[in-house]
């Protein structure tokens, strides 16, 4: 609760400063809002908080329908304005490419002298449901197009079905290159482990945990961090416990280790 999106009080009515959203530390002075897929039922409060903590970036990582099941309401306009409560939501443009599509929309609320605002929605359209992408590199580039990119210093929310595991990965990640540029290496569990700390189940399953070592390899071998031209650093140390996981993906009993228990003598080395 120490760290939780608090909306502004609605007079009146109870509970109306809650959203299932959690502050999270960023690096370079980015800041996240980790949230779950807005519903039909809470729709207008994601808007609320857009607003009220002056969000202009919006990263989705689900679709609304996967397999046949709903994973969040549509929560934007398609071409039309789109009304949520004291909110008008107008569309302005979209850019759809092979995985992900951007979107423009201008934001104002009803009755306020503040003038209208921009906001972008980058949206991974490809991620399988109760899996992960087959490609890392698709992710790293919409994670530099989405993230690594933004000149923003406003908070950037981030969001799935249920904000923790896409959006933790997505969180993580950001994390993780910074710090192999920073320390020539990487503590994947630990920084699952802090992440946990800000919301609970951040990389919420061993498969999204072994993906984050596979994207990690990418970065390096592509040359994302400072590593790539380093002759400290070898492949190998970040995938260590990769390895040792890879040989536990076959049993589908196993749970990955609650960094909030675990030992520390479990961190990657």
């Amino acid at each position: 609760d120490h760290n939780r999106v608090h909306l502004e009080e609605i007079t009146g009515v109870a509970n109306s400063d809650y959203i299932n959203a959690s502050h999270v530390k960023g690096v370079k002075g980015r800041r996240y809002i980790a949230t779950q897929g807005p519903t039909i039922e809470t729709v207008d409060d994601f808007w609320r908080m857009v607003w009220e903590q002056n969000v202009n970036r919006i990263v989705m990582l689900t679709n609304v329908v996967e397999k046949g099941v709903g994973k969040c309401t549509q929560y934007w306009p398609e071409r039309n304005d789109m009304r949520c409560e004291n909110f008008r939501i107008k569309f302005c443009s979209e850019d759809e490419g092979s995985d992900s599509t951007t979107r423009q929309f201008e934001l104002s609320k009803i009755g306020s002298q503040v003038v209208s605002r921009q906001l972008t929605q980058y949206h991974y359209t490809t991620w399988p449901d109760s899996s992960v992408p087959s490609d890392p590199k698709v992710v790293l580039k919409f994670l530099k197009e989405a993230v690594l990119n933004a000149k923003t210093k406003n908070p950037i929310i981030v969001h799935c079905n249920a904000g923790v595991g896409r959006t933790g990965i997505l969180i993580a990640l950001d994390h993780l290159l910074e710090e192999a540029d920073k320390d020539k290496g990487v503590n994947v569990f630990a920084c699952v482990r802090s992440l946990r700390e800000s919301r609970m189940c951040m990389v919420e399953s061993l498969m999204q945990y072994q993906f984050l070592h596979r994207v990690l390899l990418q970065a390096y071998y592509m040359g994302y961090t400072s590593l790539s031209n380093s002759s400290h650093f070898k492949p190998p140390g970040i995938n260590h416990d990769y390895l040792v996981l890879k040989s536990l993906s076959t049993n589908d009993d196993y749970v990955l280790p609650n960094p909030a228990t675990t030992n520390d003598d479990y961190l990657v080395r």
